[in-house]
């Protein structure tokens, strides 16, 4: 049986008492209470979905002691420093999803708590992903009392479009500006087809095309197992869904994919890649739809629709997705914020020091 793991706190958030425990390995007894319990664990948060991004550190479960009954479950990802051995870095990413922002606090804490006591943790982050601005100015005022400090930049967006999915298909679409929806209607014309990728022969291609995006877009590539991914999301295709936009007559007729991640309450538009000119068509409409029509079935209240600039930003090399992004309609909203705490602002002082020192002789190194 999944084992509980310890307990690293006991805290008291606004007269409710929690209980924390960590373990080592997942899935935790927290994610499977959740799950049995009609929870929708957020997929950054699922042990499976973390081993599949490299992603190896603690499983935090809070659990609400008057209740008996878990209140969430999250994935600390724990890294190593290159500036100063023996020391890691701790990291939440898209900490929230969940609808009991008391247990969030209670993990901050408790959190903040275990790397004060752990001289080899250089820094704590988390990513505070929270759509409701008077519970992320809530959380952010939590970091704050404990000694964090707030960074300039999220390390993902900090804003994104948020489509509404309580209405039907069609009512969706006309919120949609008239060339997205003549786009998604045209999105099977000729031999077009949008269906699912569950062909692990696929996997070169898909990652081209990942690469191509992040090309284009100046954003760096990451290796990811797409072989793994398509098991995964025929595995959970209530969690995960892998789609791909095909035109059978060409050579490699995969030109365009998207994968999209169940958080909680809403899909992520998580990853998306296409190739250019191979046909007459705007190959995103395809998946992307698929995704948001798939996210509708599966009972998500909205479709997070990935990172989007101001509408006043200048022309950058993300403009155009930008573009496509805002013909699905759907409001913009503020999502994330990035915190860290140092234990030791001396280590972290000497460990920017070193880094910087590195930078600096890598780029005159390279000037001879």
């Amino acid at each position: 049986m999944t084992s509980p793991g310890p307990a690293i706190a006991d805290q008291t958030v606004r007269g409710r008492r929690f209980e924390v425990r960590a373990s080592t390995a997942g899935p935790s007894l927290g994610e499977v209470a959740l799950a049995a319990g009609g929870a929708i664990v957020p997929a950054a948060h699922r042990s499976r979905w973390a081993e599949l991004m490299d992603h190896d550190g603690l499983v935090v479960d809070v659990w609400d002691v008057d209740s008996e009954k878990c209140a969430c479950s999250l994935i600390v990802d724990i890294g190593r420093t290159r500036t100063l051995p023996g020391h890691k870095l701790w990291r939440v990413d898209r900490l929230g999803g969940y609808p009991d922002v008391d247990a969030i606090e209670a993990s901050i804490r408790a959190l903040h708590g275990l790397v004060v006591m752990r001289a080899s943790v250089l820094r704590l982050s988390l990513g505070i992903f929270e759509p409701n601005s008077d519970a992320r100015s809530r959380l952010a005022d939590v970091c704050q009392s404990l000694g964090f400090r707030k960074e300039p930049f999220a390390r993902s967006y900090e804003r994104t479009l948020r489509i509404d999915l309580s209405g039907s298909e069609d009512e969706i679409l006309q919120q949609m500006r008239a060339s997205g929806r003549r786009h998604v209607r045209n999105r099977e014309k000729g031999e077009l087809e949008v269906r699912l990728i569950d062909d692990p022969a696929l996997a070169p291609r898909i990652d081209e095309l990942a690469y191509r995006a992040m090309n284009r877009t100046g954003g760096n590539h990451r290796k990811v197992d797409w072989v793994a991914v398509m098991k995964y999301c025929l595995d959970v295709p209530d969690v995960a869904r892998l789609t791909g936009l095909f035109s059978p007559s060409l050579d490699k007729p995969l030109v365009g994919f998207a994968l999209g991640l169940r958080e909680g309450d809403h899909v992520e538009y998580n990853t998306a890649g296409s190739s250019r000119g191979q046909v007459k068509a705007a190959i995103g409409y395809g998946p992307a739809w698929d995704l948001i029509s798939w996210a509708r079935r599966t009972g998500a209240a909205w479709f997070d629709f990935g990172g989007i600039p101001a509408e006043d930003a200048p022309p950058s090399s993300v403009s155009g997705i930008a573009r496509f992004k805002r013909n699905f309609g759907g409001a913009p909203i503020e999502v994330r914020e990035e915190w860290a705490f140092e234990p030791s602002p001396f280590k972290a002082s000497v460990s920017r020091g070193i880094s910087e020192s590195a930078r600096v002789i890598g780029e005159l190194t390279r000037r001879r």
